[in-house]
């Protein structure tokens, strides 16, 4: 983004929003790390399973978003879309994984 794109936001909604990626990108690597254990119960794998079809539909709705936008407008974030669709593909495929082992 230019820097002048900046002036629109309050003081701190900008760090604000880069905490909440963050904490999101967290849950998402805490989900993917989980999905490479075997729980022993249903209920911890549907809770899973859960998070990560959450997490994947918040990805893909962002990859989308992004790589529309940037097909449509003048306006970047095609690179960034693909990562939300990369992301996607990885999360759908723990939660495949996941599924397989028993739920």
């Amino acid at each position: 983004m230019a820097p002048d794109s900046y002036r629109g936001y309050g003081p701190g909604e900008v760090a604000q929003a880069q905490w909440a990626n963050a904490a999101a990108g967290a849950l998402i690597v805490g989900a993917l790390v989980a999905a490479l254990f075997t729980a022993r119960h249903r209920w911890p794998r549907r809770m899973l399973l859960a998070v990560l079809a959450i997490c994947a539909a918040m990805a893909a709705a962002g990859a989308i978003g992004m790589i529309g936008k940037a097909v449509f407008t003048e306006q970047g974030g095609a690179v960034f879309g693909v990562y939300c669709a990369v992301w996607t593909v990885l999360l759908l495929l723990a939660a495949r994984d996941v599924h397989r082992r028993g739920v």
